[in-house]
C-alpha cells in the first residue's frame, strides 16, 4: 500500500468496522505499508512492515513493525497489541474523552523507539514495555498505567494526573534513566 491508496470500512450499527487483514494467521503473509490511510480496524495476523500511512486502529496479534506513520483512534484505543510490536518515529493519538494510546495484552512484546510520540487520556494501559529511544507520552490520566505496567528504559511523560514513577502530580520534561 503507498501514498495515494485509501481504504474505508464504517458500521453504522456501533461495531468495529474491520478495513483490512493481513494474514488469517501468524504465518500466512507479509505486507508492505509505506503510506496511503485505512480506515477501520488494520488486523495483523502474519507480518506488517509500516512506514507511513495514516491508520485508525491496529490491532496486531502477528508481528508489527512500524517505523512511521500515525494512528489516530476515534474507538477507545489506537493500538492493541497481542503479538510482537516495535515502534519507531510513530505518532499516536486518540481522539475520545477516555481513550488508550496502546494496549499491550498478555504476553505480548512492545518495543518504543525514537521518536514514538503518544497522545491519550492513557498512554499504555498494560503489559510489559521497552523503551528503546526517545520516546514521549502526553497523558491526561495516566502515561503508564502504574498497577499494569512494566517499563524498562527511559521515558518522556507530560502532563499525567499521577505520575507512575514517583508518584505524584508533576510532568517532567527531561527522561527518567531507568524505570
Amino acid at each position: 500500500m503507498k501514498d495515494g491508496s485509501s481504504i474505508e470500512a464504517s458500521h453504522t450499527d456501533g461495531s468495529i468496522a474491520f478495513a483490512a487483514y493481513i494474514g488469517v494467521t501468524a504465518s500466512a503473509c507479509t505486507a508492505d505499508i509505506t503510506g496511503g490511510s485505512i480506515t477501520g480496524v488494520l488486523m495483523v495476523n502474519g507480518e506488517a512492515n509500516i512506514s507511513g500511512g495514516s491508520f485508525n486502529y491496529i490491532i496486531n496479534y502477528g508481528t508489527l513493525k512500524m517505523t512511521g506513520g500515525t494512528v489516530n483512534s476515534s474507538v477507545g484505543s489506537c493500538i492493541r497489541n497481542q503479538g510482537t510490536a516495535e515502534l519507531s518515529n510513530v505518532r499516536i493519538t486518540e481522539s475520545t474523552v477516555d481513550g488508550i494510546g496502546i494496549t499491550n495484552d498478555g504476553e505480548a512484546s512492545l518495543t518504543l523507539g525514537d521518536g514514538v510520540n503518544i497522545s491519550a487520556y492513557i498512554g499504555v494501559s498494560k503489559g510489559d514495555v521497552s523503551i528503546n529511544g526517545n520516546v514521549t507520552i502526553d497523558a491526561v490520566k495516566y502515561g503508564v498505567n502504574p498497577s499494569l505496567v512494566t517499563l524498562t528504559g527511559a521515558l518522556r511523560l507530560y502532563n499525567p494526573a499521577s505520575h507512575p514513577i514517583c508518584g505524584a502530580s508533576c510532568s517532567h520534561d527531561t527522561p527518567h534513566s531507568s524505570v
